[in-house]
Parts: C-alpha cells; sequence; structure tokens
C-alpha cells in the first residue's frame, strides 16, 4: 500500500477526505475513443529520501534557461511532525539530472507544509502558498512567501535562497489553509485562494468557512497589502475552493470549488461550480458560470483551470462521468457560458485526475491522476483532438512498486523537445516512498 505519512492537515489528494467525497456511477452519453499507449520510455530523475530533499512532490516549474523547479509537501526539517517541506531546484548537468533543495522550510518559518507548486513573478523570484503557519494561533492558518536566490554567488553545493512571507492569514474574513499556486496581474499583484474560513454563516462538515478569493497588492514601501475579494456564502455559490484562479485581460477572475453548488454529492454538500468575479465599484460580483451534477458533466473540481488560444476555460472534474472523472470546456458567448464535458474518463484510463490541464503548441492536453491506470496507481496522459472527439492515450501507467512511483499530481511540464516531467507523490514502495522526479521521452 502507498506511504500515508503527510503533514497533519496535508490536502494532496482532497478526494481521500473520509466520508466526503462519493462517486457517482452514470452512463455517459459521450463517445470515447482509447488509442494505445504510446511508445514512451519514463526515467527518474530523482527519488525523494524524506531527509533534506523533500518527501511528496507537488508539481513543477520551469524558467527561461530549462532549468526545473519543485516544492514538496513533507520531508526536510523535523521541527514538523513529517517534515516542514521544501523547495528544490532540478538543473540539467551534462548527461544527467542534479537535484538540489534551495530551502527548507521550518515552523519558526509561520510558513511550511506547501501544498502547491512555486511559480515565477514579474520579478524574477519565485512565488507559493504554504498550508501551514500564518498568524493563528495554533499555527495552521497558512500564508503566501516569496523566494529568492542569494544576493551573492554560492560557494557550496547547497545554496539556500532567502524566504519572504508576503502574508500570514488569520482566519475569520481573512481566510485560511490556502492550498493552491498563486496568479499575478500585468500590475504584479497576486492572487489566490484559501480553502476554509472566510464567512462564518457558511458552515460544512463542521468548518466554518466556505473559503475566500484574496488578493495580495505591492505597496511602494516593498510591503503588502491582503484583500479578501470575495468569502463564499455556500452552498450555492460554491464552496472549497481547493484549486487557484487565473485571469482574463480585463481582469476578470476565474475559479473552481471542491463542493456547493447544487448538485448531490457529498451528502448533500454539493458537486462543485465553476465561478467568475467580476470587478463592479469597489467591490466584486461572483457569477456562477457552472455547477456541477456528478452526473456525465462531473463533480468535484479540485484543480485550476486554464485558457486556451480562443479563449475557452479548460479544466478536470475529479468524479461523475463515468464515475472517474471528467474533462470540460466553457465557451464564452454574448450572454453566458457554454459548458461541455468533452471527454469521459473509463475503464483503466485516469481515475480521479490530479492537476489541472497543461496544453502543448498543437493544442493537445497533459494532465495527470492519483488513480487509474493498468496498475491502479496513477497515470500521466494526454488528449488529442480529431474528427470531433479527443483521443486518450497513456503516457505511462504507474505501478508504484517500480522504480517509477505512484499517484502523480501536480500536472507535467514540457521542454523545448517535448520531453515530459512530472512528480509522482509516493512510492517506490516499500522504501523510500517518499516519491519521485520523472522524464517522460517520446
Amino acid at each position: 500500500m502507498p506511504s500515508q505519512k503527510k503533514c497533519t492537515a496535508s490536502l494532496l489528494d482532497i478526494n481521500l477526505r473520509a466520508g466526503i467525497i462519493t462517486l457517482v456511477s452514470v452512463v455517459t452519453m459521450m463517445t470515447i475513443v482509447l488509442t494505445p499507449a504510446l511508445a514512451q520510455t519514463l526515467t527518474v530523475l530523482h527519488t525523494f529520501t524524506g531527509g533534506a530533499d523533500g518527501a511528496t512532490p507537488i508539481g513543477l516549474t520551469q524558467d527561461a534557461a530549462g532549468n526545473f523547479y519543485g516544492t514538496t509537501m513533507d520531508g526536510g526539517s523535523i521541527t514538523c511532525t513529517f517534515g516542514c517541506g521544501t523547495v528544490y531546484k532540478l538543473v540539467h548537468h551534462g548527461s544527467s539530472w542534479l537535484m538540489s533543495p534551495i530551502y527548507e522550510f521550518t515552523a519558526a518559518d509561520k510558513a511550511f507544509n506547501p501544498q502547491a507548486r512555486v511559480v515565477f513573478g514579474p520579478d524574477g523570484s519565485l512565488y507559493g502558498t504554504a498550508l501551514n503557519g500564518g498568524s493563528c494561533s495554533l499555527g495552521w492558518c497558512g500564508a503566501v512567501f516569496k523566494l529568492q536566490p542569494p544576493l551573492s554567488a554560492c560557494k557550496t553545493a547547497i545554496c539556500p535562497w532567502h524566504l519572504t512571507v508576503l502574508h500570514n492569514f488569520a482566519a475569520g474574513e481573512d481566510g485560511s489553509s490556502p492550498s493552491s499556486e498563486v496568479a499575478f496581474d500585468p500590475a504584479g499583484n497576486i492572487y489566490g485562494t484559501t480553502l476554509y474560513q472566510g464567512s462564518p454563516t457558511c458552515v460544512i462538515a463542521g468548518i466554518s468557512g466556505c473559503g475566500t478569493v484574496f488578493k495580495l497588492s505591492h505597496n511602494p514601501d516593498g510591503s503588502w497589502t491582503n484583500t479578501t475579494l470575495y468569502e463564499f456564502q455556500g452552498p450555492n455559490d460554491g464552496a472549497w475552493p481547493y484549486a487557484g484562479v487565473v485571469l482574463d485581460p480585463s481582469g476578470n477572475i476565474y475559479g473552481v470549488t471542491d463542493v456547493g453548488g447544487t448538485g448531490p454529492c457529498d451528502y448533500g454538500w454539493g458537486c462543485g461550480s465553476v465561478f467568475e468575479l467580476s470587478p463592479s465599484g469597489s467591490g466584486w460580483v461572483e457569477t456562477i458560470l457552472h455547477e456541477f451534477s456528478g452526473g456525465s458533466d462531473g463533480g468535484n473540481p479540485d484543480y485550476g483551470l486554464i485558457f486556451d488560444s480562443a479563449g475557452n476555460l479548460l479544466g478536470t472534474a475529479t468524479t461523475g462521468g463515468a464515475g472517474l472523472g471528467t474533462v470540460f470546456e466553457l465557451t464564452p458567448g454574448q450572454q453566458s457560458w457554454a459548458f461541455n464535458p468533452i471527454y469521459t474518463f473509463a475503464g483503466s484510463q485516469a481515475n480521479g485526475p490530479s492537476s489541472k490541464l497543461t496544453m502543448n503548441a498543437s493544442g493537445d492536453l497533459f494532465g495527470t491522476s492519483t488513480g487509474g491506470g493498468v496498475y491502479g496507481f496513477g497515470t500521466a496522459y494526454k488528449l488529442t483532438a480529431g474528427n470531433g472527439v479527443w483521443n486518450y492515450s497513456s503516457l505511462h501507467d504507474f505501478d508504484l512498486q517500480g522504480s517509477d512511483g505512484g499517484e502523480p499530481v501536480g500536472g507535467v511540464v514540457f521542454d523545448a523537445n517535448g520531453n515530459v516531467y512530472g512528480t509522482a507523490a509516493t512510492g517506490p514502495y516499500p522504501s523510500p516512498d517518499d516519491g519521485v522526479l520523472f522524464q517522460i521521452t517520446p
């Protein structure tokens, strides 16, 4: 069995919360085209040990030079129960790759146990969120942080970057438990979500507050000011925004919520929603673009949206469809957005997609799932459009017990040659079972 060690409030896979997710099996009316697996080669670039390199990796970001950066939820400093997590860098070194930790979180940082990848900001620094830390008395409200490289040249193999905590969440209307990557507007302001807290009138599963959308504004003196743009009221307008947000050129904000809406999922808590926030006067107005039913449209979207070149929104739902989740598209119209489930997972395909999608220059979609595949321990998959349908192919089915690990999460990124890179959160089993960095070569 996969390792279950995670930080106390770990949200690696929100669909594994005890008693929360109820799969809805329905008969889909969509055409599913299954193509044979392509000839792919998976190479493990690094096997995490749970020590200074971290454990439970979750997603990658690439810089202009082709280097990769990622986070681990656990491992690193033992000042946290299962480790406080790390940020690392992966550099191509000759014919191999060199992995080095660039920051090891500690409980004293007031920001630890990141649940999503870091991303580059306009200034070239790395930005991210941490589930734990913050200004709550118990240290569980979370924070937004920035990492900058050392000012002077590094003279050792491991040279820690400098951590700045931009905002400590304080619960209440300020929100708590940020669990996703952040987004930037053209002015360099930061946007994101908190999973919990916000409006006290919303209580789901005994948890007060259904989450928030926030903005961090950069001040001339270098400080940051947090503004809560929206507090989810639940259940009808959505609740628990596990994923982050995306912005369009007009400054509108789009995202998904795990529960809420009017669907029958999760003991009546709802199947989730897609929402839009638009600036209006001194505030923001929410519009629900789609409420999931848990049927053929899917349910419980836990991962972020992307825009394609035509301005359509694309995302994944972790449940619904034939029971394994769906891929959906939202097309803008003059009055509203048109929702269309473009693919339904079935059989031994991906089960419970565990990342937002990545699109290449040809318009192909890539993603990961923590379950499914031939061995049941997750997949890296590709969807290709042709003749009005989307064709599924497996890039790799993870078996956990080999060197490839299992339960890939956080999506994939590409290099200039079309190689695919990603992270598996667990395995190889039985040891060290702390996850791997992988490359898939066409």
